[in-house]
């Protein structure tokens, strides 16, 4: 399945849309402490059918919240391409 690193708006995601978030109520202080002293290590991966829709999160919720909290408005994801099936992707963020 192919997929890239972009960078990305947070403006973009759909943070609604929670189809593949398999995390989902944690408490992410100490995510967010993490991210905020080491910056963020694992990209979070996300998914749209179509060019200008929003993002859908794949994998990587609890830590795309950490990143909105801190005040960013970009950061670099991996970005399946449109034509990953949302079996593939489910089995990703599983």
């Amino acid at each position: 399945m192919h997929k890239e690193v972009q960078t990305v708006q947070l403006s973009d995601i759909n943070f609604r849309d929670l189809f593949f978030v398999v995390t989902e109520g944690r408490e992410i202080a100490a995510l967010q402490n993490a991210i905020e002293s080491c910056g963020l290590l694992q990209p979070p991966c996300l998914w749209r059918s179509r060019p200008g829709e929003p993002y859908k999160i794949v994998c990587g919720y609890q830590r795309l919240l950490a990143v909105r909290n801190l005040g960013q408005q970009q950061l670099d994801a991996w970005v399946f391409a449109p034509e990953a099936t949302q079996a593939d992707l489910l089995a990703c963020a599983l």
